[in-house]
């Protein structure tokens, strides 16, 4: 019996989190290039093996990281922390940096990342590509942030970490989404580790939403000057986490005095969401949304309540440009439109947002129907066609009772009523359109059920009318008067000529098939007269030999 051991399946791959080991250097340019080939960036996919590349990968990531975080402590005086608040390093906690002055500025700068990047990093296709470490981290907000506010003492800035939640017991750390399931496994063959909240829950982080509440009960609240204003940007999915929270009346009567101004990059909290009054008003007066859009940077794409074909997010929304397609490049491509934004807004204690006026180019060749009041209105019928509908109704009855007319004008049984239904709709259509004309009333019919027997595509009906009246003729604007007893006789005419085709084709069939099977039984004769004649001739041949033998 085969059985396989432990030991013997494949070891998972390893790769060391240096940036020279990985066979990786670091350009005069800030970009990540490869050293035996240094016009190429980070190459991912090095193996058919989908498990040799996140590995590579997760190693890739960590060095990136520690690079950014190197930077943010040298360059920009930030400090890491840990929440919960004094949490060991060797407990389950998640990092984040704020500035030395934080609890003496009159402003804090809060910068809230997507849901998915490792703290610091805004998209590593730039860190590992085109554009380099600086403009892919928040290394390059944190600058902007230093440029534009020139007070470096009256401004501290604090940088969440909504991604990195997932808490991994061995490497004492927290993980993103992506690189939990590219850590160390027994074999390379595992299949992963799965969520156990007693192992990788962070107490106060379960969620990006109670991260988000912990950064502003527990960073903000204890950690900031108690009258500091708050200026805060947020990305994406964390940019709906942010909303939820302040849209509340409890926490609103908290934060609304001190929120100086918000920037939403990418959001999707709607304004038919929004329940709390007080942030209601404050998202008109001073916030904005950045989307990506064909127009040019910082041009308005509508207000509050939205336009045609973009919905209101209750405050005015700008462009970021048509290069940021994607999430991960909007707060790299606006960060410095967002950050002048709020300098204007902190230099002016009265600020409210403008109102823009938005000129919507209509569709080529075409012009946009605005929804009105008259769209939601229930449709009534109109003097003309209330004169229409009887003339219909009798229509419908003609067609009925004139498609039942034998070639000798008696009574006929029927199994179908299609053509019938058919022509009525023709009719109908007609006489909607105002181009036909009764000359002649219709036929008075009965049926043996006493009930009229509606015609209908979809249904079969056998009945016997009897007609008692001349069959009725129409007259369109540009026909001939032509009775509907000979239209009758056509479509009868018509249904025996498609049964005689049809039956033909069946006997045709048969008479094929029967072909076949006699030339089937015939090879299989052939065949056995073969095969007995083979036998006879060996049986000659072998008879032969013996005589020959005896001889």
């Amino acid at each position: 019996m085969f059985r396989r051991r432990w030991s013997s399946l494949p070891p998972d791959p390893e790769w060391p989190a240096n940036l020279e080991k990985l066979g990786y250097f670091l350009h005069k340019s800030d970009e990540i290039r490869n050293i035996q080939r240094p016009n190429e960036y980070f190459k991912f996919f090095i193996s058919r093996n989908m498990r040799w590349n996140d590995r590579q990968r997760f190693a890739m990531n960590q060095t990136i990281e520690s690079i950014i975080h190197n930077r943010l402590e040298q360059n920009h005086g930030m400090v890491k922390g840990r929440l919960p608040m004094g949490t060991p390093s060797n407990a389950p906690h998640v990092n984040m940096y704020m500035s030395k002055n934080l609890a003496t500025a009159s402003r804090v700068v809060v910068l809230f990342g997507e849901a998915v990047q490792d703290l610091g990093v805004l998209a590593h296709r730039v860190l590992g590509g085109q554009g380099g470490i600086n403009m892919g981290s928040m290394c390059s907000v944190v600058t902007a942030i230093r440029t534009i506010f020139k007070d470096d003492d009256g401004t501290a800035i604090v940088i969440a970490n909504p991604g990195q939640l997932w808490w991994w017991p061995e490497g004492k750390r927290g993980l993103t989404p992506p690189a939990r399931h590219a850590i160390p496994m027994k074999s390379a063959v595992h299949w992963g580790r799965e969520y156990d909240p007693s192992l990788n829950a962070i107490p106060g982080h379960e969620t990006v939403g109670q991260h988000v509440k912990s950064i502003f009960e527990e960073v903000l609240g204890k950690m900031a000057k108690e009258d500091a204003k708050l200026a805060i940007v947020a990305v994406t999915d964390v940019a709906d986490e942010v909303e939820a929270y302040l849209d509340s009346n409890d926490h609103w009567r908290v934060w609304g005095p001190k929120m100086e101004s918000l920037a939403l990059l990418g959001s999707y909290y709607s304004l038919d969401m929004i329940k709390c009054g007080g942030f209601r008003d404050f998202l008109q007066k001073r916030a904005r949304a950045w989307i990506s859009d064909d127009a040019p940077i910082n041009t308005p794409v509508c207000n509050a309540e939205g336009r045609i074909a973009r919905y209101g997010v209750g405050c005015p929304v700008m462009s970021v440009g048509p290069g940021s397609h994607l999430a991960e490049l909007l707060l790299i491509n606006g960060h410095e439109a967002v950050l002048k934004w709020m300098k204007e807004v902190a230099a002016t204690s009265d600020y409210q947002n403008p109102r823009f006026t938005i000129i919507e180019d209509p569709m080529e060749g075409k012009t946009i129907n605005y929804w009105t009041e008259e769209d939601g209105k229930d449709d009534t019928p109109s003097p003309e066609q209330k004169k229409k509908k009887p003339l219909v109704e009798e229509l419908v009855k003609a067609v009925q009772n004139t498609s039942l007319i034998a070639n000798n004008g008696s009574p006929k049984k029927v199994n179908s009523t299609k053509q019938a239904a058919i022509k009525t709709e023709e009719l109908k259509d007609q006489v909607e359109a105002g181009n036909l004309t009764k000359e002649a009333s219709p036929a008075q019919t009965t049926c043996q059920d006493n009930k009229t027997q509606a015609a209908s595509p979809t249904t079969e009906t056998t009945c016997i009318e009897e007609v008692t009246a001349n069959p009725v003729i129409f007259k369109g604007p540009a026909e001939e008067e032509v009775p509907m007893k000979q239209q009758a006789e056509e479509a009868e005419a018509e249904k025996q000529a498609r049964l005689k085709k049809k039956k033909e084709e069946e006997e045709t069939s048969n008479l094929e098939h029967m072909r076949r099977t006699v030339v089937h039984a015939l090879d299989g004769v052939e065949g056995l007269l073969g095969s007995v004649f083979s036998r006879g001739d060996s049986r000659i041949r072998a008879e032969g030999d013996e005589e020959e033998n005896e001889e």
